[in-house]
């Protein structure tokens, strides 16, 4: 049970930070869309 409950952290884990990485790079593509400068870019 405890091994389980330890492989089901690891996925929401994993699921967080496939998340965190798809915004980022979410906020990467409207940045280049919306045309920003290379310094607003680099932040990212």
């Amino acid at each position: 049970m405890k091994k389980a409950l330890s492989y089901s952290n690891l996925f929401v884990t994993l699921n967080g930070a496939y998340f965190l990485e798809y915004s980022r790079l979410l906020q990467l593509f409207k940045a280049l869309k919306n045309g920003y400068s290379k310094k607003t870019i680099n932040r990212f």
